[in-house]
């Protein structure tokens, strides 16, 4: 082997430390030929040079001292190699993400093409003398598609049904023609929120979740609709209606957004005089609008931090308007709280009883959901209780 020169170490010893420490693992010649002056010697990098310093690096296996002349400029070279491999790190999880939605989106695409809709019905509604009240009906933390122990979607339909059949009795005692209807979101369970926890617990998979959930609501409209007339005002968006991980959800990607739209269209397919859309209040995060003089604000209530006053500002300031009554889920809890001038928060159940997560947090609720009753002077909120049904 033959025995290299002082320079020509010098020269293998710079070339190694340029391409190790380079992004694309290239030598840089013009850097080379600084480096080289720096150490004291002036080289002209034609192609037989530098085809014989490749050779040297390659056949060469000997240990190299960091010559003290490129130790700066090597730091740099690392820095940017250390950041195009985070780059490409990065771009690879994009890839790995968007190859995850796309799997999501098209078995969503494939759940949504075999939605059973119920056959639309129109009941002619006799008008009766103008009601004093209103009502708001607030579906709530359904987490369609959810196990709890023997319970399964059997159950949740079941208590679906009753729900709207104790609703419908209850508002005509009050003589009530007309009702609004606001879904508070977690809308299904959601198999991708926390795996493997959430696959576990889950009775279908996503999709299934998804094409159910549209089926039983669609359906609980159609009931309303034989003794009221119904407008749906829109579905909020549920931490569980997101469509990835909490880090990686775009903001607006959701389930409920998707489930809005499509509801909203087959009301429009159904033209049943006795269930209109009116999506004119609905942001994905809140739904605000009045009832009578009040102003209320429908929320999921996941995002909320800190005592009921404070809530209650938050959309004051967001609405730069007085705010009356907020209305939420997500704590699978009946429960009012009453704030400073009489302005209150109305928290409904949720559909199925209390899991294991529930239990270890401490709460033991059974199933039940909310309604609102409304007039001029005040708006109650109404627990119907739904623990009975299994």
């Amino acid at each position: 082997m033959t025995k290299l020169s002082q320079e020509d170490k010098v020269a293998v010893n710079i070339a190694k430390q340029l391409a190790k420490a380079s992004p694309s693992n290239k030598i840089s010649w013009k850097k080379f030929r600084e480096l080289m002056s720096a150490e004291g010697y002036e080289v002209e990098t034609d192609k037989n040079y530098t085809e014989r310093i490749r050779y040297y690096v390659r056949k060469y296996k000997y240990e190299n001292e960091m010559l003290e002349s490129v130790a700066n400029e090597i730091g740099e070279l690392y820095q940017a190699r250390r950041e195009t491999q985070k780059a490409n790190a990065e771009l690879n999880k994009l890839k790995r993400a968007a190859a995850d939605d796309l799997s999501v989106i098209d078995a969503l695409f494939q759940a949504v093409r075999y939605i059973r809709m119920p056959k639309p019905v129109k009941a002619h509604i006799k008008q009766k003398r103008a009601s004093q009240y209103t009502a708001v009906i607030t579906p709530s933390d359904w987490h369609t598609g959810l196990i709890v122990e023997d319970m399964k979607h059997d159950t949740q339909i079941k208590r679906v049904k009753e729900y709207a059949k104790a609703a419908v009795k209850y508002l005509k005692l009050f003589n009530v023609t007309s009702v609004k209807v606001v879904d508070l979101g977690d809308i299904i369970e959601n198999t991708y929120l926390h795996i493997p926890t959430s696959t576990a617990t889950s009775q279908f998979n996503t999709s299934k979740q998804f094409a159910a959930y549209i089926e039983l609501f669609l359906e609980f409209l159609q009931i309303l609709s034989l003794d009221f007339t119904v407008e749906f005002k829109g579905i909020i968006a549920g931490n569980h209606d997101r469509l990835s991980k909490k880090d990686e959800t775009l903001t607006g990607d959701s389930f409920s957004y998707i489930a809005t739209k499509t509801v909203a269209q087959i009301i429009k397919a159904w033209n049943n005089p006795n269930i209109t859309c009116d999506l004119s209040d609905y942001n994905i995060d809140y739904i605000n609008f009045k009832e009578f003089t009040h102003e209320l604000v429908f929320i999921h209530g996941d995002k909320e931090k800190g005592s009921g006053e404070a809530v209650i500002r938050k959309y004051m300031s967001i609405l730069d308007k007085p705010v009356n009554y907020i209305v939420k889920g997500h704590t699978h809890s009946f429960k009012v709280e009453t704030e400073s001038h009489g302005r209150k928060i109305f928290t409904s159940g949720t559909l199925n009883d209390a899991n294991d997560y529930a239990r270890g947090l401490g709460y033991y609720s059974t199933g039940s959901q909310m309604l609102l009753l409304c007039n001029e002077h005040t708006v109650t909120a109404v627990d119907i209780e739904l623990g009975g049904f299994k």
